[in-house]
């Protein structure tokens, strides 16, 4: 078969249209498909040998991290010893968010699937245990980690769906349910065989057969471009900012939480650039193996259904999509009044300019005290802090020094100002304005308009309003 050597007029148009559809897909927000994603998972445990899974569906990762721990607890401690850890863990780690929510999920989904054991007796032990754990304390505990708006919803999905489980006998009964494999291999190795097995012959394996046909079709300049074009650009957008930012702030979270769904997860829609990529190669006419065709059309329909995902032998653990998901223009992570990334549960993540922030810093940006900014460890951090409190706030707590002063306030001053941990000071020019009142505003040291260098505040303003410096006459006082 000849090389295809380039696209045709029209396939160049599809390319751009199909690059748009996979940006859409892995940054859906409708609620998951969970029934095509488990038929897709099914499918992948039959491909590896393996018996079918307990399936279970949560409303966000932070969600699945905390069920993921309490039912590993289960099997690996027993109920004595998951109780101290709800005390010791729950108390102080995800926050009330995920309180009433982990019990109704949980529950809801054991009791379908495992079935007439887990009955109103179990269910009413386990209720009033968990009550009693998840108590006052806790919820201040909580409320103090991640915030109150989770507070209702965890103690409701834990009370649906952890139900009686919480119960030794419960214990006995979902071990037996699991089988042999979760008693032997979940109890000593929670790092998940099948999670290796599933890499390097279903996901490894694929992408190396894939490519090797995929060379053997296109010309190498062509490769290169559709590479470039879907590949590397999705995956900029969709796993470095994305996936990337979620992944850190259930990181930052766990505390002496165990990371056993974090470790082990798969990103689904955030991860399906590379589907992307061999999937337009199959459009544009590159023949692939039958059988590889086939698992990496699987793979795509994951990606459409679910959010990350997490599989260990005998269970597997599934995330809904986010509810919202906030971009600026240059498609950096960033929302000015609220989450940029949010779940149904009201876990995310907060991000400035494609900078993950606490989530106080913007639900109560107008209090936002910036001692507390300059403190913070991250450099990135403090610059979209300072951003987010406003310069002329900022002024009050760092160093600055007067460049030139115009001696009129309406021009201004050119000043610079030290934010702890950049290589060297800002420039800024501070003026009044009639209608904000005192403003702030970041310059760059040398003008993109005519290149000369911004050394006054006269240059300043010329630069705030796109003039260049020879052009520039400042306008009377505006009232």
């Amino acid at each position: 078969m000849a090389k295809i050597m380039k696209l045709t007029e029209a396939q160049e148009k599809r390319l751009v249209e199909f690059r748009e559809e996979w940006r859409q897909i892995g940054l859906c927000c409708d609620p998951a498909d969970f029934a095509a994603g488990d038929e897709v998972i099914r499918g992948f445990y039959k491909r590896l040998g393996k018996a079918d899974p307990i399936i279970l569906h949560f409303s966000s990762p932070a969600m699945c991290e905390l069920a993921v721990n309490v039912v590993f607890g289960l099997l690996k401690e027993g109920y004595s010893q998951l109780r101290s850890q709800l005390d010791s863990q729950l108390r102080s780690q995800l926050g009330s968010q995920l309180d009433r929510q982990l019990r109704s999920q949980l529950d809801s989904q054991l009791r379908s699937q495992l079935g007439s054991q887990l009955d109103r007796q179990l269910y009413s032990q386990l209720d009033s245990q968990l009550r009693s754990q998840l108590d006052s304390q806790l919820y201040s505990q909580l409320r103090s980690q991640l915030g109150s708006q989770l507070d209702s919803q965890l103690r409701s999905q834990l009370d649906s769906q952890l139900g009686s489980q919480l119960d030794s006998q419960l214990y006995s009964q979902l071990r037996s349910q699991l089988g042999s494999q979760l008693d032997s291999q979940l109890r000593s190795q929670l790092d998940s065989q099948l999670r290796s097995q599933l890499d390097s012959q279903l996901y490894s394996q694929l992408r190396s057969q894939l490519g090797s046909q995929l060379d053997r079709q296109l010309d190498s300049q062509l490769d290169s471009q559709l590479y470039s074009q879907l590949d590397s650009q999705l995956d900029s957008q969709l796993d470095s900012q994305l996936y990337s930012q979620l992944d850190s702030q259930l990181d930052s979270q766990l505390y002496s939480l165990k990371a056993y769904f974090l470790s082990n997860r798969w990103g689904a829609g955030q991860w399906c650039a590379w589907e992307a990529f061999y999937l337009f190669g199959h459009e544009i006419g590159v023949e692939y193996k039958a059988e590889d065709i086939a698992l990496l059309l699987e793979w795509g329909r994951l990606s459409k259904s679910i959010g990350w995902w997490a599989p260990w032998d005998g269970i597997c653990f599934v995330s809904d999509r986010p509810r919202k998901v906030s971009f600026d223009d240059n498609r950096l992570l960033h929302n000015e009044t609220g989450k940029a990334v949010e779940y149904s549960d009201g876990w995310g993540v907060s991000a400035w300019h494609g900078t993950r922030v606490p989530d106080h810093w913007i639900a109560d940006r107008a209090n936002l005290d910036p001692n507390e900014v300059i403190k913070a460890s991250n450099v990135e951090q403090r610059a979209a802090g300072a951003a987010i409190a406003g310069w002329p706030k900022m002024l009050t707590v760092l160093k600055s020094k007067v460049i030139d002063d115009s001696g009129s306030d309406d021009i201004g001053q050119l000043i610079e100002l030290t934010l702890p941990g950049l290589p060297e000071p800002g420039r800024f020019l501070k003026a009044a304005c009639p209608r904000n009142g005192i403003i702030v505003e970041g310059v760059p040291r040398v003008s993109d308009i005519d290149g000369l260098p911004i050394n006054t505040a006269l240059a300043a303003q010329a630069w705030r309003i796109g003039d260049p410096q020879s052009e520039y006459a400042h306008p009377p006082r505006r009232t």
